[in-house]
């Protein structure tokens, strides 16, 4: 995995030189193991005990879309199978009712499955990153009441309510 640099150009001591580009490529990869995504793909929404799976699954692809671990909030994402305990995300009856996701650091785009949000009334996404079209399926949520966008990068037309 590493690469051995040649040193004897180098003034001084090249055996130093070399044992500290070592330990910095060893920080260097240490430091993207930490930061990489420790859930991506793996959390399985079959397992989830407060909301339906389809859901669940919806706010996974809205995770994984848009700068999973880069959020600002998101104690418990993908990392508890009571999806109602996710940060910013009520639940009422058994279902997700609203999204609080404001200068939250999302980049990226929505994805269509948040159209599997059936229940969701509040969507507030405004003040981050999000880019592409905004998802026609927003439009067919029957019950969305309030829905903030602004301050993103998205374009298209707002849907009707």
């Amino acid at each position: 995995m590493f690469q051995t640099l040649k040193t004897s150009n180098w003034p001084g001591n090249g055996r130093l030189f070399e044992g500290v580009i070592t330990i910095a490529l060893l920080c260097i990869t240490a430091s993207i193991t930490a930061f990489a995504a420790p859930h991506s793909g793996s959390f399985d929404c079959e397992n989830a005990t407060d909301v339906p799976e389809a859901e669940c699954d919806a706010l996974v692809d809205l995770y994984e879309a848009t700068n999973t671990n880069g959020w600002t909030l998101r104690q418990n994402w993908l990392e508890s199978n009571e999806v109602c305990t996710w940060q910013n995300v009520s639940c009422e009856g058994g279902h997700v009712t609203a999204l609080f996701l404001y200068e939250n650091n999302l980049y990226g785009q929505i994805p269509a499955s948040i159209g599997d949000l059936t229940f969701l009334e509040k969507l507030y996404m405004p003040q981050n990153q999000l880019s592409g079209s905004i998802p026609k399926e927003l439009s067919e949520l029957p019950n969305l009441e309030e829905l903030a966008l602004f301050d993103n990068q998205l374009s298209g037309i707002l849907p009707r309510f």
